[in-house]
């Protein structure tokens, strides 16, 4: 079994490998969930979307609030962050939507190469 780090990916010289990153982003919009998973991957700024229900309490305007919402998980290689913030932002109902990108410091070589080959429209 092959591990990759950061570093790795940086200095691989053979695949070219980007750093990849994970993207959470949540709805509580079936239309707007379903759009997001299709653009995302049609248009190949991401290789993987998985979708979690969840409830989420938070603070707005004063008061505490709670709803069921769909939990996005995107992966995607680091370079392909804006426009994934510009779609989700394009299509998402809330005022302030969650879209928040944590990198993946380390990984599963063969995983993070089929994150890379398919998150890339600027390489096809």
């Amino acid at each position: 079994m092959s591990v990759i780090t950061e570093s790795d990916i940086h200095k691989s010289d053979q695949g070219r490998l980007q750093p990849c990153a994970v993207v959470l982003t949540t709805t509580n919009d079936d239309e707007v969930r379903q759009l997001l998973i299709e653009q995302l991957l049609e248009k190949q700024l991401a290789a993987c979307v998985q979708v979690l229900p969840i409830s989420s309490y938070y603070q707005w305007h004063g008061e505490i609030n709670q709803d069921k919402e769909s939990l996005l998980i995107i992966k995607m290689v680091k370079t392909q962050y804006k426009a994934v913030e510009h779609l989700i932002l394009s299509v998402n109902t809330y005022q302030v939507p969650q879209v928040v990108m944590l990198p993946i410091e380390t990984g599963y070589a063969e995983y993070l190469q089929w994150i890379n080959k398919h998150a890339q429209p600027d390489v096809l």
